[in-house]
């Protein structure tokens, strides 16, 4: 069924009066913080029923600056295009327990401007749609110096690739405030190189390279740029 059909749905049926199944309760809905941040939205299901409970979350608005993108994490952390996730095997998981619960975070990355994201998610159950809680999102992303967009370009800063997760390909970006030689230089999990990069002389300001992984198997992997004896390191999750 389309996003825009299931939208329609749940338009039609939210008025119905029913008995909560679960609870779905966010910490905050709305963070503010510089650019390049990351925000992450933590919610807590609970299956207050006494059966099985199938909940999945549907990104229903994904209003966010040019550059910026966001992503679930539920039990598994998925790719930025996947709207929509669920408790059951077809996400890699298992429907929750009575009682049981549960963490689910939105996240979003600003990366290199300035602005405000807008994301809402709709949460249900599977067997009875009207059964359901939404949220809206809000992420707030400033420069350091509002009144100075140069000071930005004087950091030195590793930002988080995107997309992220990703498959096969990401970019990475990154602010030099000294120039010279620079490395990125790739690990696996257990600290192995894996491979360089980039490893060339760069100027002052941001840069952003590429980064194809078709070649390597799912699984996490460490980032490190090194530039002028200097070390930043970000993690990044391969989704095949």
């Amino acid at each position: 069924m389309k996003i825009s059909m299931l939208i329609a749905f749940f338009i039609f049926v939210c008025n119905l009066v029913i008995a909560q199944s679960f609870t779905f309760e966010p910490v905050e809905t709305e963070l503010s913080g510089e650019v390049g941040s990351e925000f992450v939205f933590e919610f807590t299901i609970t299956n207050e029923s006494t059966d099985r409970l199938t909940v999945y979350i549907l990104r229903t608005e994904n209003n966010l600056p040019e550059g910026w993108y966001s992503s679930f994490c539920f039990d598994f952390c998925f790719a930025s295009y996947i709207d929509s996730v669920a408790t059951d095997e077809t996400f890699g998981t298992t429907p929750l327990s009575p009682g049981e619960s549960r963490e689910f975070t939105v996240h979003v990355t600003a990366l290199d401007i300035e602005g405000t994201a807008t994301v809402s998610v709709l949460a249900a159950n599977l067997n009875d749609p009207a059964d359901h809680f939404n949220f809206d999102l809000t992420a707030n992303a400033y420069l350091t110096d509002v009144n100075d967009e140069g000071k930005v370009l004087e950091e030195f800063r590793l930002l988080q690739n995107y997309p992220n997760p990703f498959n096969p390909s990401t970019k990475i970006g990154f602010y030099i405030d000294k120039p010279g030689y620079t490395n990125i230089t790739l690990f696996d999990i257990m600290g192995n190189e894996i491979a360089v990069l980039f490893n060339d002389d760069l100027s002052i300001g941001y840069h952003e390279i590429d980064f194809d992984a078709e070649n390597l198997a799912s699984g996490v992997y460490i980032y490190r740029l090194h530039n002028n004896g200097r070390y930043l390191i970000q993690k990044m999750i391969l989704e095949k």
